[in-house]
């Protein structure tokens, strides 16, 4: 299991996606504040930011993820933990 901060983990068969992405928003939040976080942070997924969001995609399938595509983001879970990765067109 890789902990990122109080509360916020993932199994390592999804660690490519710390590889491959950046966390943002509220998940960059807590993985700043670190042991600061006064309680567990539990957000229903993890925010991240990709430059190439097809590898990522392809990635998670060879590890036979789930991978759900939206207009504005991805999301891949393998049904307990989740991982919402943000689309910035560009």
């Amino acid at each position: 299991m890789i902990v990122l901060a109080r509360g916020l983990a993932m199994p390592d068969y999804m660690g490519f996606l710390l590889e491959l992405c950046e966390p943002v928003g509220r998940t960059r939040e807590a993985v700043e504040a670190g042991d600061l976080l006064r309680i567990d942070y539990h957000s229903p997924y993890l925010q991240l930011v990709c430059q190439d969001v097809e590898r990522v995609v392809e990635e998670a399938r060879k590890r036979k993820l789930r991978v759900y595509k939206g207009k504005k983001h991805v999301t891949i879970t393998d049904g307990i933990y989740r991982a919402r990765i943000i689309i910035i067109s560009g």
